[in-house]
């Protein structure tokens, strides 16, 4: 192991400081700032897009992503003094998405990179106050080290330095030429922790007047004392013709981050609910591998037999089934009895591995990963759906049953029955958009969004559709599964939160913006991540407790639980709201 300079880099196993030995696709730390890294990488060819991973320590999965198609990226948001494990992963640009969670490379090596300290002469946690960005101002908030009672008597003046750049630019780091450097004395809107024991003391100010849609970087400084300037932290103004939202993504098919084309995805409300799907019964949604099978080590052996007997994983029936079959005594031998058909039992294991049929996830190991979307409101939008499309529903059975879907490129169809009913429709509604059942399968009516009759044309998305490339959404309700049959009204309605779909033909590029070419929607590079210890760990209660029609508090736990989850990575990350 070698240790690097100041910029606080350790290299583990092969890699050195004086790049005298490299390995493939490995990261290089640099200019590090007490709440910022810049990265560095050889290119790999063939590649469209990068990834690199944070991880707390060297045996946990990653808790945040950045998403890049240059060989560096600056991560911000980080803490001080603070130690990340840090891995590359490429995609081949032979893969026809970034979807599909198997079609990346696998990771590199481990790097482990620090930030640096705090300087106690300096401010420090600068920082946004509020929810959501502002087209033409930001308010913020810094602490300093100071003598309370010396306070109480005198107030101190800052000076704020401000730096903007257009959102196209903003990875464009280390921190720019000193002429983009602008100077601003600041206001103090409010002092707080006066009234405490300690000496750290919460200033509040705000900027006004700035250009829209823009990232502003700002670094603080005391002049009464001359103090050094704090290090830059982003603020980024909104766009007004633009929406922002956080949507949390389960990987399907795969227990690796996957992302949002082509994919459906829930608000911090919604996503909860979906977790806990279960049928009236109380066949829930699958946590463990051993709900399957005896042990993790028997599913884990099946998975990498189906790989190596099969390797088209997610290839749906028509591949990967197809090439099962073939070698069906073999597969019992090793993964236990299957079949074609969508069932749960028997057969998890290998629908698992070739991406048919519901459910698409194994909750407790599938990562949970939170994703900032801008977009585009949609043309003509049904005033219910407040500037999204109508969702469609996405890699799902139905999908299946209609396309025969591959979940390494999945397909999006007309809004199905099923999905509607959550969002507890009207039956007049139901009835007049959804006839006819499902072949094979699949036991519901069929929902028409086109004006060809026929299915399976009949729930194909069109490009006059907004549906095809603007983001689309479904809002939920509690009583969640209570009500199994369409009616008229419903005497118990509860919102809590949407479901989103996210089309791949109106999805911005890395440099794109939403409104440049076709593109409608961009996913912001930075993402967090949960798994399902991070749920447990929190309090998350996966016991079947239906709701009633006057009692919903096992799935509003849960959703409190959720949030809760949400933070356990605050001592490595700052929290962004999406926009800001």
């Amino acid at each position: 192991m070698a240790v690097c300079s100041h910029l606080s880099c350790v290299f583990l196993l092969l890699l050195v400081c004086n790049n005298a030995m490299k390995v493939w696709g490995s990261i290089t730390c640099k200019n590090s700032t007490s709440v910022s890294i810049t990265m560095t990488w050889d290119a790999v060819p063939e590649t469209d897009l990068y990834y690199v991973a944070f991880s707390a320590t060297s045996d946990e999965r990653p808790f945040a992503i950045k998403t890049t198609d240059t060989t560096s990226i600056t991560a911000l948001d980080l803490k001080p003094n603070q130690t990340y494990y840090v891995m590359l992963r490429s995609h081949p640009s032979s893969e026809k998405t970034i979807a599909w969670a198997p079609g990346w490379r696998d990771f590199s090596t481990p790097v482990v990179c620090h930030t640096l300290p705090t300087d106690p002469n300096t401010p420090y946690d600068l920082a946004r106050v509020g929810k959501a960005p502002k087209p033409h101002s930001i308010r913020f908030s810094w602490r300093t080290f100071h003598n309370i009672e010396l306070l109480k008597n005198s107030t101190p003046k800052f000076e704020v330095t401000v730096a903007s750049v257009h959102r196209a630019q903003e990875n464009t780091l280390p921190w720019f030429g000193s002429s983009l450097w602008k100077v601003y004395p600041l206001e103090l809107e409010d002092i707080l922790g006066l009234e405490d024991m300690g000496n750290n003391v919460t200033f509040v100010s705000s900027l006004s007047g700035l250009p829209q849609n823009m990232a502003h970087f700002l670094r603080i400084r005391e002049v009464s004392k001359t103090t050094s300037w704090s290090d830059p932290v982003m603020f980024r103004t909104s766009n007004p013709e633009l929406m922002y939202t956080t949507t949390y993504r389960i990987s399907e098919y795969a227990m690796d981050v996957d992302f949002l084309e082509n994919h459906n995805s829930a608000t911090a409300e919604s996503m909860p609910l979906y977790l806990m799907t279960c049928s009236p019964e109380g066949n829930c949604q699958p946590w463990n591998k051993t709900e399957f099978m005896k042990s993790d080590e028997d599913w884990d052996t099946c998975e990498a037999y189906l790989e190596k007997l099969c390797p088209m994983r997610g290839t749906g029936f028509n591949g990967c089934m197809q090439c099962v079959d073939k070698s069906k005594e073999d597969v019992m031998k090793i993964c236990g009895n299957y079949t074609d058909q969508d069932k749960e039992h028997p057969g998890f294991p290998v629908h698992y591995y070739c991406g048919i049929g519901w459910p698409e996830n194994l909750m407790y190991f599938s990562a949970i990963t939170e994703y900032c979307v801008e977009h585009l409101p949609a043309p003509n939008s049904d005033p219910r759906w407040k500037g999204f499309a109508q969702y469609i529903s996405c890699n799902s059975d139905e999908v299946d049953a209609a396309y025969n879907n591959s979940a390494n490129y999945p397909t999006c169809i007309c809004w199905v029955w099923d999905d509607r009913q959550m969002s507890l429709l009207p039956k007049s509604e139901l009835d007049s958009q959804c006839s006819g059942h499902f072949p094979w399968f699949v036991h519901e009516p069929i929902c028409n969004c086109s004006s060809n009759k026929t299915f399976p044309g009949s729930v194909a998305i069109t490009p006059d559709n907004p549906s095809y490339r603007y983001v689309g959404a479904m809002p939920v309700f509690l009583p969640y599964g209570y009500y199994q049959q369409p009616q008229e009204s419903y005497p118990a309605r509860v919102p809590s939160g949407d479901n989103l779909s996210t089309p791949r033909e109106g999805s911005c590029n890395e440099t794109q913006q939403p409104g440049d070419g076709d593109c409608t929607w961009k996913r912001n590079a930075a993402a967090r991540v949960i798994y399902g210890p991070d749920l447990f760990e929190s309090g998350w209660d996966d016991r079947f407790i239906p709701d009633t029609e006057t009692n919903y508090t096992h799935h509003l736990k849960n959703i409190a639980v959720f949030a809760k989850a949400l933070r356990r990575k605050d001592d490595y990350m700052t929290e962004r709201c999406c926009g800001c």
